[in-house]
């Protein structure tokens, strides 16, 4: 109910986190941790935290500062979990290069003591490379828990972008839409298109690819004909090369390829899955 006198808070500092761990799971001193989310598919881990591993449901939390061993006897065992942002330093993470291209890239985990460049789904990159130290190890910023869950409460690091939707009745090679302007610094990771309504015309085939700037988007060619079904899913090749772009920067969308349909042959939505990146 709404205040009709001042009341003195209780507070405190929030530096570590101390939720119950899971019963029967083994946390260790340096373990990431995760907590287990009111939608966890597993009851067992609701609530409660445990060593961390990129599955539905997890939530990242930090790393726990000594071994706990979880129990189902009250009062159950804690884990101390760090859950401000700090650097931890000499630590492996897999694809480095050894050198400073490995510094501002962002580093995941999947599981409590496995870092690497490679994105996992479904996940949250846990920080980034501070500065590198060897072929094998950097000096990474880890994520604070509070900055952990913005980034999940703002839709997480992979997003959907609807670029277009258009008939299939293209006359021939060329730019079928210009000047999509990107929305901000990421990079290109699928791209598909769904048939929202079936061509008629025999005739109907071709390619579609994206260009960032002018320049093709390697990978990413998604391939039509007559033979599309309603609500099929038209998958492009795996995006290899050149699918970095910047706010502002102006997308194309291509037919590479293909014979002309007639009006009325059909419809086709573009889609577009990508990660946004640090900086602009």
């Amino acid at each position: 109910m709404a205040l009709t006198a001042s009341v003195a808070r209780e507070e405190r500092g929030f530096y570590y986190f101390d939720p119950e761990v899971q019963n029967a799971a083994q946390v260790y001193a340096g373990s990431y941790c995760a907590g287990g989310s009111e939608t966890h598919g597993t009851a067992a881990k609701v609530g409660y935290a445990y060593p961390f591993n990129d599955e539905d449901g997890a939530i990242p939390l930090g790393f726990a500062q000594q071994a706990v061993l979880g129990t189902a006897v009250a009062p159950r065992p804690t884990a101390e979990i760090v859950v401000r942002g700090r650097v931890y330093e000499n630590l492996a993470v897999t694809g480095l290069a050894g050198n400073a291209s490995d510094v501002f890239k962002l580093v995941y985990a999947t599981d409590d003591g496995t870092f690497t460049f490679t994105r996992t789904t479904p996940n949250l990159p846990v920080g980034f490379v501070v500065n590198w130290a060897s072929a094998t190890a950097a000096h990474v910023y880890f994520f604070s828990m509070a900055e952990l869950a913005i980034l999940a409460l703002a839709g997480g690091q992979r997003k959907t972008w609807h670029l277009l939707s258009t008939t299939y009745e293209f006359a021939a090679t060329g730019n079928i839409a210009t000047e999509i302007v990107a929305p901000c610094h990421g990079r290109i990771l699928t791209v598909y298109a769904i048939c929202t309504a079936a061509p008629a015309d025999t005739n109907v085939a071709g390619t579609i690819n994206l260009e960032i700037g002018g320049v093709n988007v390697t990978g990413g060619v998604v391939t039509y004909n007559f033979a599309d079904t309603v609500g099929l899913k038209l998958a492009g090749t795996a995006v290899t090369a050149a699918n970095v772009f910047h706010e502002g920067d102006l997308i194309d969308v291509e037919i590479t390829s293909g014979a002309a349909g007639t009006v009325g042959d059909g419809m086709l939505s573009l889609f577009v899955d990508y990660e946004p990146l640090l900086g602009m």
